[in-house]
């Protein structure tokens, strides 16, 4: 599947929504190209997931929450596939336009985007079967960090499963910054190097906040339950260089040598833990 053809088609879709015209026909390309086509590569390991503890439960029977949902193409693609049970929130207002979908093509008033405090979660205790988040984790500010987990494993219902991306400190390159080494620094000269080189100062002390995976690592344990690291298999699965930013030829070198029988494996091993951190965290 084109992941650019795709997110010109949601493009196409948000003009529909914003204007009330086409809605319909807008959704009904989206939902004809996502059932006709394979998984996009970077939203495969999610989807598997889901499809692993659906098992022989119905679409229908599993809820899944995208924490910090952005502009949610995620949740738009799975409610394509037939999952209607999905919601997402943001500190943000633009996904709320998508709530006309399940008003216009399902006939569903209550709203599954929200808009909130970046607190408190809007739901129910062990509300959800499958709650995801793709690169918030450093965006959370350090008033809201424990809430981000102690509400994930509020709502996540028991054996539930929690699956995060979290770029973090350890890994040498920062994508946001587009800048190697500089957060290994302690954060006051961190911040002098960034005025330095004319960084935007406002994003970084606002919306960057890189912590040391042990950090997450310690958080999942604490408010949700044991968790597996996949990063590993994300490693292993490195094809689609197109869909990354930053230096295309290192990741294609990685992606060559991750595949090279035993040393492969050695090379997963020593490189894992400076690379984006992948888990999935089952409830306990």
């Amino acid at each position: 599947m084109s992941w650019s053809e795709l997110k010109n088609k949601i493009s196409n879709l948000a003009d529909a929504c914003d204007n009330n015209k086409r809605i319909i026909q807008s959704w009904a390309e989206i939902s004809t190209y996502v059932n006709n086509h394979q998984i996009p590569y970077h939203l495969y390991p999610f989807v598997k997931i889901t499809e692993d503890y659906r098992e022989d439960k119905s679409q229908d029977e599993i809820w899944i929450l995208d924490h910090g949902c952005g502009g949610g193409t995620t949740l738009l693609y799975l409610l394509a596939l037939g999952y209607k049970n999905v919601y997402g929130v943001d500190v943000r207002n633009k996904p709320i336009r998508w709530n006309r979908i399940f008003k216009e093509i399902f006939n569903i008033d209550e709203e599954h985007f929200i808009c909130y405090n970046g607190q408190n979660l809007p739901f129910e205790n062990n509300t959800f079967d499958i709650i995801f988040s793709e690169q918030v984790l450093e965006h959370i500010d350090d008033n809201s960090i424990i809430n981000y987990y102690s509400e994930e494993g509020r709502i996540l219902k028991s054996n539930g499963i929690a699956y995060h991306e979290v770029p973090h400190r350890l890994a040498p390159y920062d994508s946001h910054t587009k800048t190697w080494f500089i957060h290994y620094l302690p954060y006051s000269s961190y911040l002098w190097v960034h005025k330095k080189i004319g960084s935007n100062i406002d994003f970084i002390t606002d919306n960057l906040f890189l912590r040391w995976p042990k950090f997450h690592r310690e958080k999942l344990s604490q408010y949700i339950g044991e968790y597996t690291d996949v990063t590993k298999e994300r490693l292993l699965r490195l094809q689609k260089i197109e869909y990354y930013d930053g230096p295309k030829n290192l990741r294609l070198i990685i992606s060559k040598l991750v595949k090279i029988p035993l040393i492969g494996n050695i090379f997963i091993l020593l490189i894992k833990n400076f690379v984006m951190l992948g888990t999935v965290t089952t409830k306990k």
